[in-house]
């Protein structure tokens, strides 16, 4: 048979073009695919967990707007210390979100206010982030967290979760970079009002989403 005039002198076919890379946009649509085959999808889906996960939200407004306040009053405000909303949020949402989810443990959740806690206590023991080291760890962290909040929303239903936690996890990663390139560069951006932005955004994807849980008029009465 004769060779065809496509294949090369060395008799090997062509080799094919690597795929090219993708983007942090494709891989974070990977994760969410990932997460949505691999995860259950019957979360806060029994009793009134919408109403805890309200409250739960409530709260940690209630604490960022603490925060807020007590820095733009003085950093002693009623005993106020940097890091102290991150850290009484993050330990909240990690006990609620576990009694609610017993007897299984959701350690996406768990991991989120484990991450809350750790960007308090770095905050406390360095409120300036004027170690580098300290800062890299501290913005790498907050990097994680928003992540972390984006894939909690893409490990649930759509019509509940994505127009919350997932919106909230990509806001939160816009904050977070904004928040890393002043600091190394113009400086004009407290750490504290990154930290307590994210926070916010927390707070109040907790509260849209649960109230997107609430059931219906029609099946009130069976919850």
């Amino acid at each position: 048979m004769a060779r065809s005039k496509f294949r090369p002198n060395n008799g090997h076919p062509p080799r094919r073009a690597p795929p090219p890379r993708a983007s942090g946009f494709y891989w974070l649509l990977g994760l969410q695919s990932w997460n949505n085959r691999n995860r259950d999808n019957d979360r806060f889906n029994s009793g009134h967990d919408w109403r805890r996960l309200i409250a739960l939200g409530t709260i940690v407004v209630d604490l960022t707007l603490l925060g807020f306040f007590s820095s733009s009053m003085g950093r002693m405000t009623w005993g106020y210390w940097p890091g102290m909303a991150a850290i009484f949020s993050g330990s909240l949402i990690s006990i609620i979100i576990f009694r609610i989810g017993r007897p299984r443990i959701y350690w996406d959740w768990v991991g989120l206010g484990a991450m809350e806690i750790c960007l308090g206590i770095i905050l406390k023991t360095d409120p300036l982030l004027a170690s580098p080291v300290d800062a890299l760890l501290f913005y790498g962290v907050l990097a994680m967290s928003a992540v972390q909040l984006y894939l909690i929303g893409a490990s649930m239903k759509p019509g509940k979760a994505w127009t919350w936690l997932g919106a909230g996890g990509i806001a939160n990663i816009i904050v977070m970079t904004l928040g890393c390139l002043d600091h190394f560069t113009l400086e004009t951006i407290a750490v504290e009002t990154a930290l307590l932005t994210t926070l916010m955004i927390i707070g109040m994807s907790l509260i849209g989403f649960g109230a997107s849980l609430r059931p219906k008029r029609g099946n009130s009465s069976t919850t």
